[in-house]
C-alpha cells in the first residue's frame, strides 16, 4: 500500500482549508480508496479504477500500441515526448483543463 503525505502537509503545499483537506481523506475512506492506521498514518488501499475496467482503457491502449510503433520506427525518446508534446498542445492550446 502507497502512503498519503499526512493532510495537514496536503493543506499547507496545496494552500488548502485543512478542515476541506481532512474532509477529503474521509471521503477517500468511506470510498474504500484509504485507510486510517492509528500512528501510521494514511495509505490507499485500492486504485480509483482497476486497469482495463474504466473507460480510459482503450486510450491506454492506442497509446501503448503508438508508443511500441514509434520505437519501431526508431524514435528516441526526446524525439517521441516532443511528437506527444506537439499533439498535446494542438489538441490543447489553453492547457490540460481545455
Amino acid at each position: 500500500m502507497t502512503g498519503c503525505p499526512r493532510p495537514a502537509q496536503v493543506a499547507a503545499t496545496t494552500k488548502v482549508d485543512p478542515s476541506t483537506t481532512l474532509e477529503a481523506y474521509r471521503e477517500l475512506e468511506r470510498a474504500g480508496l484509504a485507510e486510517v492506521r492509528q500512528g501510521a498514518g494514511t495509505f490507499v488501499t485500492r486504485p480509483l479504477a482497476e486497469p482495463g475496467s474504466g473507460p480510459e482503457w482503450p486510450l491506454r491502449t492506442a497509446l501503448d500500441e503508438w508508443l511500441h510503433q514509434a520505437r519501431a520506427e526508431g524514435l528516441g525518446g526526446e524525439e517521441v515526448q516532443a511528437l506527444f508534446r506537439a499533439s498535446f498542445e494542438a489538441a490543447h492550446p489553453s492547457g490540460p483543463e481545455s
